[in-house]
């Protein structure tokens, strides 16, 4: 059976989303891979501080902020043992 890439979903925060200065962002989602269990899955963030790998059942579950004032550009890469990922790009 040939690797297929994993899978990363995440509800929130929205793309374009805005939050005041002292606001607590909730980042909740979703990882999956069809060959591995999400636990031994890697996430990489780019812009944000996150957790390197997905929770218990592949939940991304984390607040991050207050952030400073202004744009901010976040990546998320999700990557599976055969060298496959998923990559999310938000800005808020």
């Amino acid at each position: 059976l040939p690797n297929s890439a994993p899978s990363l979903l995440l509800d929130s925060p929205e793309d374009g989303a805005v939050y005041a200065n002292d606001d607590v962002i909730p980042f909740r989602g979703v990882a999956s891979d069809a060959e591995q269990d999400a636990l031994s899955l890697r996430l990489e963030w780019t812009g944000i501080d996150g957790p390197e790998a997905p929770g218990t059942a592949g939940r991304v579950d984390f607040d991050a902020g207050p952030l400073p004032t202004g744009d901010h550009l976040w990546t998320a890469t999700l990557s599976d043992a055969g060298g496959l990922a998923a990559t999310i790009t938000r800005t808020m």
